[in-house]
């Protein structure tokens, strides 16, 4: 007699058993890979390990363009592309459901992705999906159908509040028109979106920060201001770093623990070192102001911290890293 062979189902192992192996994994990268393995896997392991140890952010590479993109995007491709800057790879995945979506940000490990005048959440290590409502009620037109794809991009910056799986959690994007430019917001569950700011195109914002009600922008005068969206005819307060010299890029980064405000990087060139200046808000003094860093460096007052660097690199801030489901 020959012998019989036998198609192994991985498929079809009992999900008690699926779940032993995903206990024996130990890295993020494996139990991704164990999810995508298929559908029945997916079901059978939970999309938050508690086993997992904390481990470090990876970093969200830019999307390759391909020949085969008509319109000059690179949003017809299925794959992402994650650094792991601690152990030197580079993971690739598929993920159909990006499919000509445009990356407009990541928050709290999450994507945000713009597609025909909407927006959604997606999590490429859970692959849950959040879909937010149309944004075209903000536009105060709708553009042709007929329109290059490139043209119907709206959203420049988004952040969330918190992770969307969690209660409460606040959208906040900049929507770009042709002249003019709009914030909005949204929570998870709404049927619409709310504006709560109209401006020129001179005055735009060049990054937001989003803390409990609170929504930070700071626009390339050094102009930061705080908007309470409790109250959307109230603006907190408008104030302007006093910065000298030029500068390459200013951002938002998290804060003190106590108080929740956030600091601004302003980045600049000096030959080929990097120097970032940080400012803090004093409520005491009304101002945005360096703060005393004794003994980071030795010296009684902070100037700045200088690291070495050519090039800015390209990626979004994570604002919170728990052990599992973080993105740079």
């Amino acid at each position: 007699m020959g012998t019989q062979r036998f198609k192994e189902d991985w498929a079809g192992l009992p999900p008690e058993l699926v779940t032993i192996i995903g206990e024996k994994v130990t890295t993020n990268t494996s139990y991704i890979r164990l999810r995508l393995a298929c559908k029945a896997w997916r079901r059978a392991l939970p999309s938050r390990p508690c086993h997992l140890p904390p481990q470090s952010p990876w970093l969200l590479l830019p999307r390759i363009f391909t020949e085969g993109d008509g319109d000059g995007s690179c949003d017809h491709s299925d794959e992402l592309n994650f650094h792991d800057p601690f152990q030197s790879k580079t993971h690739r995945f598929r993920f159909p459901y990006i499919i000509r979506k445009r990356i407009c940000a990541s928050s709290h490990g999450w994507l945000v992705l713009e597609d025909d005048l909407r927006l959604s959440l997606f999590n490429p290590i859970t692959q849950s999906v959040i879909d937010l409502p149309s944004f075209s009620t903000l536009l105060q037109f709708v553009p042709s159908s007929t329109e290059h794809p490139i043209n119907r991009r709206f959203v420049t910056k988004a952040i969330l509040s918190c992770n969307p799986s969690e209660d409460g959690c606040i959208v906040v994007s900049q929507f770009r028109m042709t002249k003019k430019w709009k914030l909005g917001f949204c929570r998870i569950g709404d049927t619409q979106w709310t504006g709560f700011l109209l401006s020129d195109l001179p005055n735009v914002p060049i990054d937001l920060f989003l803390h409990k009600n609170m929504v930070y922008t700071v626009n390339t005068e050094t102009e930061v201001s705080v908007y309470d969206l409790q109250d959307l005819s109230v603006m907190k307060s408008s104030f302007k770093i006093l910065h000298k010299g030029v500068y390459d890029r200013i951002s938002f980064v998290d804060g003190d623990s106590e108080s929740g405000q956030p600091f601004v990087i302003i980045t600049s060139q000096d030959f080929k070192m990097k120097r970032f200046s940080m400012y803090k808000w004093f409520e005491d003094r009304q101002q945005w102001c360096r703060p005393d860093l004794a003994g980071l460096r030795g010296e009684n007052k902070y100037d700045h911290l200088s690291f070495p660097g050519i090039k800015n690199s390209s990626a979004g801030t994570s604002y919170s890293c728990p052990n599992y489901n973080c993105l740079l």
